[in-house]
């Protein structure tokens, strides 16, 4: 569920619902967007930001902040057209329900990994892409379907060269907050947790979701 926006005026909550969703990753308008108020925030917001996710700013944003940017020149508008639109295709109708006789499903689609954004670096190749791919396009036609994969807490290396072209790799520890997901919950508000026994030895798991 989202927040609705009234009278056209855009409001800090629902920003930061449009900011954790990776529908933006995909929406030219909204990517643009992204990397425009990112731009703004990061002049002002007193935390490390070089490196940091692009919507990472919106998130951590007071809402002072985020109030003093929606009255730029501009700005205004552009923010508002952009979150109409994401409205508009997370709360409207979908192709799925008007071609579908109304019934409860759920598709799960696992897999290793899923290339949704290089700002979500939890994929390394082009199946990963297509994984990706498919989320995206179950998301535009309305079809009631999940991805569910592993979190990997280092993601894919980062590569270096050096001046005798000796390649050497650096591997970033991921922070799934700070990359926009936030942990599935149970009925009480605790965070799922559970515990697998793999190959005689105990591994805790924790949910993440991260909407497409």
């Amino acid at each position: 569920d989202i927040r609705v926006m009234s009278d056209a005026v855009p409001s800090p909550a629902l920003l930061r619902d449009f900011a954790t969703n990776y529908w933006w990753s995909y929406n030219t308008a909204a990517r643009q967007l992204v990397l425009e108020l990112q731009s703004h925030l990061s002049q002002n917001i007193k935390s490390d930001l070089d490196h940091a996710h692009p919507t990472r700013a919106i998130c951590i944003a007071q809402d002072q902040e985020l109030e003093r940017i929606f009255k730029l020149p501009g700005i205004s508008q552009k923010i508002t057209a952009v979150l109409r639109e994401f409205e508009k295709d997370i709360t409207g109708p979908t192709w799925w329900q008007q071609q579908r006789p109304p019934k409860e499903l759920e598709v799960a689609f696992f897999s290793a990994e899923f290339g949704i954004d290089s700002s979500l670096p939890v994929y390394s190749g082009g199946l990963g892409v297509l994984a990706g791919d498919i989320l995206k396009a179950a998301s535009d036609l309305g079809v009631p379907l999940f991805g569910m994969s592993l979190f990997y807490h280092e993601g894919y290396f980062h590569q270096r060269i050096d001046r005798e072209g000796r390649q050497s790799e650096e591997y970033p520890l991921l922070n799934p907050e700070a990359l926009g997901l936030t942990p599935v919950l149970i009925a009480s508000g605790s965070p799922v947790l559970f515990n697998l026994t793999l190959s005689d030895e105990l591994v805790a798991v924790r949910a993440w979701i991260a909407p497409v």
